[in-house]
């Protein structure tokens, strides 16, 4: 049996953190595609993440995050917690979901 994925959109509160600074120059202006994981995990999913104004390190934004749902990431939830980064040791941030968008 193959496995399913499913393309994902939520809204999400989003924080760079320090780390960041290694990869990006900020502010960030444009979207960005970056590994996406829950710290329980084993695998990561790719995912972008859409910015409407330019973001800075250590500030929170409310954002729009694409991902492929794979296994445990097709059943994303409010208050769920990622990370993202470099899978699995480069994490560069965080968020939290607020809402699920669509499944598709």
């Amino acid at each position: 049996m193959a496995n399913s994925f499913y393309s994902i959109s939520i809204l999400a509160k989003l924080t760079f953190n320090e780390k960041a600074k290694e990869s990006f120059n900020f502010p960030i202006l444009n979207p960005v595609r970056i590994s996406m994981w829950k710290l329980s995990e084993t695998h990561s999913v790719p995912s972008e993440i859409i910015c409407s104004k330019p973001m800075f390190v250590e500030t929170e934004y409310t954002v729009e995050v694409r991902m492929i749902g794979v296994g445990n990431y097709t059943k994303l939830m409010v208050g769920d917690s990622l990370v993202f980064g470099l899978f699995p040791e480069i994490v560069m941030g965080d968020l939290i979901v607020i809402e699920v968008l669509n499944y598709i």
